[in-house]
């Protein structure tokens, strides 16, 4: 046999041997995908599942409260502390059981109010509340078995003044450097609103030094009242408006003058 026919045998020999390894590698590392994507569909699936378990409970949780409303309660004790009925519709509860509604400053500790029956499904109680923080609450069942409702916001409208809304302008000088600034407030009050504004200052801050200033009342009409004042400084004056409510409440503003 020639050495050149020996040279082709043994090549075609070595390519058979060759591609029936490569085969083999590819039907393992086919395999093993096959197994990864089989498990990672396992998990996925197992993972959605327990986000529509998650979901159904939370779904479950809030049709248990079927309503809830909160309202001023008596006079005010002090401008900080305000006191808010609350009343609550259950679309079920265990007869003998009791009901609590808590109420927290942030994710502070859980302060308990008991309620009261009002009929079958229907509960009330009174709790207090400072306007200068946030909170949030959650209804407590105790009987036979223990449940609770999904945690909420209590409405920053119950009990937190009316937002006002501040407008600013400025002047310069003929650098284009800023000499002073023009500032607007306007509030929209409703006849039964607990802050009614009395007045209005703006706090001033130029080099360290802090300078108060009362606004002037310019638009009283219906619902709608707007305040003006003007005031010099320059690029980095700084400003606060401090609201003064007939009910003795006190609000201070941040305004970033070095924003516009």
């Amino acid at each position: 046999m020639k050495t050149s026919t020996k040279v082709i045998l043994a090549l075609l020999v070595g390519s058979i041997l060759l591609n029936g390894f490569i085969i083999v590698q590819m039907t393992q590392i086919n395999q093993q995908l096959n197994n990864t994507v089989t498990s990672q569909l396992d998990w996925i699936e197992s993972q959605v599942s327990s986000v529509e378990y998650s979901l159904s409970e939370l779904e479950q949780r809030d049709q248990w409260v079927r309503d809830i409303q909160f309202s001023y309660g008596q006079q005010p004790t002090s401008p900080r502390k305000l006191l808010i009925d609350v009343s609550f519709t259950l679309s079920e509860a265990e007869k003998e059981a009791s009901f609590s509604f808590l109420y927290r400053k942030n994710d502070g500790k859980w302060i308990e109010a008991k309620a009261n029956q009002l009929s079958a499904l229907s509960y009330e109680t009174t709790i207090e509340l400072d306007p200068a923080v946030e909170y949030s609450y959650q209804i407590i069942e105790e009987g036979t078995r223990s449940r609770g409702s999904e945690v909420g916001v209590i409405p920053y409208e119950v009990y937190k003044p009316t937002s006002i809304s501040i407008g600013y302008g400025w002047s310069t000088n003929g650098s284009s450097e800023i000499t002073g600034y023009e500032l607007y407030v306007d509030q929209y009050e409703t006849e039964d609103d607990l802050y009614q504004v009395d007045k209005i200052y703006v706090l001033i801050t130029r080099e360290g030094n802090q300078e108060r200033k009362p606004l002037q009342l310019r638009r009283d009409k219906g619902n709608e009242r707007s305040w003006f004042v003007e005031f010099s400084g320059e690029e980095h004056t700084t400003a606060q408006i401090e609201v003064h409510y007939q009910n003795g409440y006190v609000e201070v503003i941040e305004a970033d003058l070095e924003t516009f």
